[in-house]
């Protein structure tokens, strides 16, 4: 299953990220790519244990995530490229 969050915005780069929730021995990440699907990074690989939403923080360019299972919310630093 994947949760996906498109972001458009005029001074920063089209991307899109989404939550891969794995299977059976697949670790669950969350992972981003150009729109046409070209250059996708996988930017948080980690033993989460009930992965909930994600969401961006546009003008402090974070990508934030909550964590069911430890009641937290954690967020990644977005370097974004000007077109």
């Amino acid at each position: 299953m994947l949760l996906l969050l498109l972001l458009l915005h005029r001074t920063l780069c089209s991307k899109l990220y989404w939550v891969d929730y794995g299977g059976a021995h697949v670790p669950i990440k969350i992972a981003s790519a150009n729109l046409d699907g070209s250059e996708p990074s996988i930017l948080v690989r980690s033993s989460f244990h009930q992965l909930g939403e994600i969401a961006i923080d546009v003008t402090g360019n974070r990508l934030f995530w909550t964590e069911a299972a430890t009641k937290s919310v954690s967020y990644l630093p977005l370097m974004f490229v000007s077109n």
